[in-house]
């Protein structure tokens, strides 16, 4: 590699000032968006072959944005990897400063979670997905019986006491030729990557991702890759792949990645194939996954009938005005009046349960008391209105919450991992109207 070779890295800032790593190379006809899962890293994506085979090829074809996530490699560290939502931010961040519109995004492992939710959340942002060696979940759970029910056993628990030495990596990267050699590279990999307490608690987070509610939303075309004798893991893919209703194309192979070229082509025809050939020009529906908020003021009848109509309403303007506020605040979107509250979407859940939080603490100073539902889930976008089950659902877990609760449903929770908000169980509720009694989670206030 000369001088000339090595590409500038630029910082794109997402949200919560975190700065993010990312480079633009290639000046194919097709835009990609590339992070692999595990083992993003821009300054070692040259020195290590598979990570280089997989950029010479992609660049071959394709105008490429490749990028670390937040907490790894040359993006701001120190910190977690985020949450699903923080981890969107990072995408459409790198993409804005890009300047795309539009990209396929190329993934693989933990990273397609994200890459899922943003093509639900953003459809008319992503072509379409690349996802390698991917899943919805990891982890077992009762809903879930492919899951993985003991994660210790594999990489999570290694990386606990070898993270650095570069035996964690190789446990997915095939035999080369000089097992010490490789062995060192990879330990140097892994250093540049992340500290050894940022990665084990990266995997504990990893454990407890479940974007499964975000498949239904997804449009974009989508190929699922996967290494067939990679036993351990198949299942997930070809659970992935049944949900997205797209066939699971699977390669032969045992490891993640090899040091033999070969070896990763094996994928990358497969994925040049389709990102050439099935560019993703499909139409858009008014189809995406939102969060949505409904607000309802807690003994709004007998409050009127104590203050008169006059008064009442404005106490009522008041309380339109602070919540509009809270909801700007938090970049949602007001869309519509409900008499004695609101119903707002979001294309964030932790942004949502904070904004309820915020509105509740905020109408506390004119004393006015409120409870909060929240739910995410696939919305139809009609004008500047939604409708669809979700917001069905929404409405309903506000009807369950007491005065001061924010009630949400656990998708809510299992789209938040890692943002660092807590809930407390409050069993599973049927909901009127709804035929499928849902698990209903407290949102506790962060203050």
């Amino acid at each position: 590699m000369t001088l000339m070779d090595i590409p500038e890295v630029r910082y794109a800032t997402s949200s919560g000032d975190v700065r993010i790593a990312y480079e633009v190379v290639g000046r194919g006809e097709v835009d990609v968006v590339f992070a692999l899962g595990l083992i993003p890293n821009l300054e070692m994506s040259r020195e290590v072959s598979f990570l280089r085979r997989w950029l010479e090829r992609l660049t071959s074809f394709a105008r490429v944005v490749h990028y670390d996530r937040r907490g790894v490699g040359v993006s701001d560290r120190d910190l977690s990897m985020g949450s699903p939502e923080e981890q969107m931010d990072d995408i459409r961040a790198v993409m804005d400063a890009a300047g795309l519109e539009r990209a396929a995004l190329v993934t693989s492992i933990d990273g397609g979670p994200i890459a899922l939710t943003f093509a639900a959340t953003y459809p008319d942002r992503v072509q379409s997905l690349v996802l390698y060696e991917s899943w919805a979940r990891v982890a077992w759970k009762a809903d879930y019986p492919i899951g993985l029910k003991d994660p210790e056993r594999g990489l999570s628990g290694h990386a606990r006491t070898h993270w650095g030495d570069g035996t964690t990596v190789q446990q997915v990267i095939g035999d080369s030729w000089d097992p010490a050699a490789t062995r060192r590279l990879l330990a140097k990999l892994e250093r540049t990557i992340a500290s050894p307490k940022f990665v084990y608690k990266h995997f504990e987070l990893a454990q407890k991702v479940d974007v499964r509610a975000a498949l239904p939303s997804v449009q974009a075309p989508a190929l699922v890759l996967a290494r067939r004798d990679l036993a351990r893991y198949l299942p997930l893919s070809e659970w992935l792949a049944d949900s997205l209703q797209v066939p699971l194309v699977s390669v032969a192979g045992q490891w993640l990645h090899s040091w033999r070229d070969d070896y990763e082509d094996a994928v990358l025809d497969l994925i040049q194939d389709f990102l050439v050939h099935e560019p993703g020009k499909v139409t858009m529906s008014q189809r995406v996954l939102q969060t949505l908020i409904f607000t309802d003021i807690v003994g709004s009848t007998k409050r009127a009938m104590s203050l008169g109509d006059a008064e009442w309403r404005n106490l009522l303007a008041r309380h339109d005005a602070l919540v509009r506020s809270q909801i700007a605040r938090y970049h949602g979107r007001e869309i519509k009046h409900t008499g004695d509250g609101l119903l707002a979407s979001f294309d964030g859940p932790a942004r949502a349960v904070r904004c309820a939080h915020s509105i509740q603490e905020t109408l506390s100073t004119i004393g006015i008391d409120v409870r909060a539902g929240i739910h995410t889930g696939e919305c139809e976008v009609r004008g500047d209105d939604v409708a669809g089950i979700a917001v069905h659902i929404a409405a309903r877990v506000c009807a369950l919450a007491g005065a001061g609760e924010v009630l949400a449903t656990s998708t809510v929770r299992d789209l938040v991992v890692g943002s660092g908000l807590e809930f407390e169980d409050r069993g599973t509720r049927t909901l009127k109207g709804i035929d499928t009694p849902w698990p209903i989670v407290a949102a506790l206030s962060e203050t």
